[in-house]
């Protein structure tokens, strides 16, 4: 029923006729279009000129030709095949021979004979079948001249509308779609791409794009003028068709008077626009305020939450939380994020327990909250290692905080003295920060941070918190690396002033290091700053009206209470 109701949404979308014109006449029939079609298909994939190579291409291309790689003469084994196989990537779709790819993963005996007589044969005798020209193959050194060759002529192709085919033609550039090998021949060929002085190139596969960075206008546009036309000649020399209309440029800049810049490919200008879309972003033009691709993140969305809407309701479908983390909208939402707004990490999930196996709080004896800590330990994480943390401040004799960390396997621990700034919370946060840091340098594997502070717990669970985001994102950004390099990591609160041994250890190490003069350097959270200025503008406030007090027989306002609490 859902699906029904989805594509009652979407609905379907017809199938339209295109017109075709050729010097200003229409072509009518589908057989016509196919036959001219295959003409122009046809005259740009024959290359008229072979591209010459490079002294130092030759000479790499001979060097590779000449050195010696043992062991590639030899037949393809069993073991290697079935290799390969395992290592192929799921939900591939089928190729021209319409194979489930389903049944290659998982093939019988007999097809695994089949598969592994054919590539001996087409190794040993340097032939690739007209069948299986899209299909995978590999470089050997004897065998690899050869097979390329095979691998690269006498392919064809026609041209197919509305039922009709075109003319078979011959194919003398590019690689074939779908085979494994045809990207790396791609880029080995992209590779010799000139070098460009201070214009600097990005690709990703066969998108190309130039940007330059200039003081001025004039020696911007001159200086890619001069890149275009280096890069147009290498093009014309490898056989590649760079096509002016699909290209154009923008330039960026908050200078108001200034003389547009004109680029010209091929000797035809390029359009100037002021928004483009490169690789899922829209870039808009000449102040880059990014208004362009929020706009269309918010239409596309709002599109598909409309969707979603249709798919669920208050007593039936899908569950709201569900549909919001699962649905179409969160990959568009997220996939622009690192660059607009690079400290927004992703969320990986870890294990926050806030709680005991047994229902106690504060109000306990010591001697009970320390025992139920110690079975909670055992049954929870047995065979973990544990990293106690914790942050304190003082407000006497002088301003301090600090955060210290303990590893009772290793007997080792680590203290910095922070920012007189921070607050008893951000020391916390410290602590648990540097806690990951010291996992990150140790071998995957299964660890608890026991922390007995029960709001930094809480902060670290939010998926977008308020405050204190230098630290919260620093902590996401390494249990994200963490998570994804295998290491299992969970958190405990722990009950302080209990007896623990752990938690005294790492709450003394952190008292005894006010003493220290050093102060690690890390940037204070604003919502730190922000109390900081407030209690200076209160103590102001209140110096200059105790001043007054004696003139205009005022009451005396008490001196401001320290910034923050903190246990000693």
């Amino acid at each position: 029923m859902v699906w029904k109701r989805f594509h009652s949404v979407s609905g379907q979308k017809d199938k339209q006729h295109f017109r075709l014109i050729i010097n200003d006449l229409p072509i009518l029939t589908s057989e016509e279009k196919a036959r001219k079609f295959g003409h122009h298909f046809h005259a740009l994939f024959h290359l008229a000129t072979i591209p010459r190579l490079l002294k130092t291409e030759s000479d790499l291309i001979l060097y590779s030709y000449n050195m010696e790689i043992p062991s590639l003469e030899r037949n393809f084994t069993a073991q290697e095949l079935n290799t390969v196989v395992q290592n192929l990537p799921s939900k591939k779709a089928s190729g021209y021979d319409f194979i489930p790819y389903e049944f290659i993963k998982n093939p019988s005996d007999i097809v695994k004979a089949v598969l592994l007589k054919t590539f001996n044969k087409c190794l040993r005798d340097g032939i690739f079948p007209k069948p299986l020209k899209s299909y995978y193959w590999d470089n050997w050194k004897d065998a690899c001249t050869i097979s390329l060759s095979s691998f690269l002529k006498n392919r064809t192709f026609q041209s197919f509308v509305s039922g009709f085919y075109s003319e078979v033609h011959n194919i003398t550039t590019g690689v074939p779609q779908g085979s494994i090998l045809s990207p790396l021949l791609f880029i080995i060929i992209l590779s010799t791409i000139i070098s460009l002085d201070l214009v600097k190139i990005t690709m990703f596969a066969d998108d190309i794009a130039l940007y330059i960075c200039a003081p001025n206008m004039e020696l911007a546009q001159r200086q890619m003028q001069a890149a275009l036309d280096k890069l147009s000649k290498w093009a014309t020399e490898w056989g590649f068709v760079l096509n002016p209309q699909k290209c154009s440029f923008q330039y960026f800049t908050r200078k108001v008077k200034f003389a547009k810049p004109t680029l010209k490919l091929n000797n035809r200008p390029l359009t100037l626009v002021y928004e483009q879309r490169y690789l899922g972003l829209i870039f808009d033009s000449p102040l880059l305020t990014w208004d362009a691709h929020i706009k269309y993140l918010v239409e596309n969305c709002s599109k598909r939450v409309n969707v979603l809407r249709a798919l669920t309701s208050t007593t039936w479908g899908g569950q709201r939380q569900t549909l919001h983390y699962c649905g179409p909208e969160f990959p568009i939402q997220r996939y622009p994020l690192p660059l607009i707004s690079p400290q927004i990490p992703v969320q990986y999930p870890h294990m926050v327990h806030t709680d005991l196996i047994l229902p106690v709080n504060k109000s306990n004896s010591s001697q009970l909250l320390c025992q139920t800590f110690l079975t909670t330990m055992e049954i929870r994480f047995p065979d973990t290692t544990q990293v106690f943390t914790d942050g304190s401040k003082r407000d006497e004799p002088q301003p301090s905080v600090s955060a210290a960390i303990y590893i009772p396997s290793l007997d080792c621990h680590e203290k910095w003295k922070l920012p007189t700034e921070f607050s008893i919370l951000s020391a916390e946060l410290f602590g648990i920060l540097k806690a990951l840091t010291f996992i990150r340098e140790r071998v995957p594997g299964e660890y608890t941070i026991c922390v007995d502070s029960m709001s930094a717990l809480h902060y670290i669970s939010k998926v977008s918190p308020k405050h204190y985001n230098e630290l919260y994102y620093c902590i996401i950004k390494q249990l994200s690396y963490l998570w994804d390099a295998g290491f299992q990591v969970s958190f405990q609160w722990t009950p302080a002033h209990c007896g623990i041994i752990q938690n005294e250890k790492v709450d003394k190490f952190a008292g005894d290091t006010h003493s220290l003069a050093e102060i690690t350097q890390f940037p204070t959270p604003i919502k730190d700053q922000i109390r900081k200025v407030k209690y200076l503008l209160k103590e102001e406030m209140a110096s200059q009206w105790n001043i007054l007090k004696d003139h205009l027989h005022l009451g005396v306002i008490k001196k401001i209470g320290n910034i923050g609490h903190g246990h000693h």
